[in-house]
């Protein structure tokens, strides 16, 4: 089950939208004090890595979603704002620079929320670029919150790459998936057990497209911490693994140097 946070002035106004995406499923957050914690710059770190999707309410004005999105860079998440009405080209073109990835408007229908909550499927609803994730994701892999006056770092080769760092960047469930497949090394895990590990007495043919995204996204967040090789393999009939290269990077002690090195004898 993905998690979505709605950040709200009202909570009761969001109360339909709300309804809605737990009618697909979803375990939904509407809250209006966590709104005024972000915007207050407090460590909410803990409770916001709980969640995926943040959705910005109607009830906030532009210059409070302008004020909250740079906030939100801090967090590995999908923020989708909520308005009267779609964007002009040019309006879309800046708030997607800003870091919104879609819009919700008070015509949309189940299906229309089933389909933008699944950037990875749908073309209209392209993802971050991967300089733009990344420069979030090396933001997030510490465990303090970085000073705002602290200097950016330079550009260099080493990549950010760290297992530590792994339990801000990945979610509750793909951190559950790459235990189990850390314990099996390099042998497969089948879908039935990633559903059964996730979804218990689920049928693991209504959670398939599900475990697929969840698959995808782990690879997609790898390769932005900085490991550029093939980090998850897809078995046909079989399910999925990690490879032996990055098995051997999660069980060092030093990963990124060890990454480093590889890039150095290839």
């Amino acid at each position: 089950m993905k998690q979505i946070l709605i950040l709200t002035k009202n909570c009761l106004a969001d109360q339909k939208m709300q309804q809605d995406l737990q009618a697909l499923d979803y375990e939904v957050f509407c809250s209006s004090s966590l709104l005024e914690l972000l915007r207050c710059h407090l460590n909410v770190r803990e409770v916001m890595s709980y969640f995926q999707t943040v959705i910005l309410s109607e009830s906030l004005s532009e210059i409070e979603v302008s004020h909250v999105l740079p906030i939100l860079q801090n967090y590995y998440l999908d923020v989708i704002r909520k308005d009267r009405q779609l964007p002009t080209p040019e309006q879309e073109a800046y708030w997607r620079q800003q870091g919104i990835t879609a819009w919700f408007t008070p015509e949309d229908t189940l299906v229309d929320y089933r389909e933008k909550l699944v950037p990875e499927l749908n073309n209209e609803f392209p993802p971050k670029k991967t300089s733009e994730r990344k420069s979030s994701a090396q933001i997030i892999l510490h465990k303090d919150v970085i000073p705002a006056s602290r200097p950016a770092q330079p550009a260099s080769n080493e990549p950010s790459f760290d297992t530590v760092g792994l339990g801000f960047v990945l979610t509750a469930q793909e951190r559950r998936i790459l235990d189990v497949m850390q314990q099996r090394q390099t042998q497969p895990v089948s879908q039935g057990e990633i559903c059964q590990l996730l979804w218990p007495g689920t049928p693991v043919e209504h959670k398939l497209a599900q475990i697929s995204i969840l698959i995808c996204r782990m690879k997609k967040k790898f390769h932005e911490l900085g490991y550029r090789d093939d980090t998850i393999r897809t078995i046909r009939g079989k399910g999925y693994s990690l490879t032996g290269p990055f098995h051997n990077i999660l069980t060092t002690s030093k990963p990124a140097a060890n990454i480093e090195q590889k890039r150095n004898l290839s």
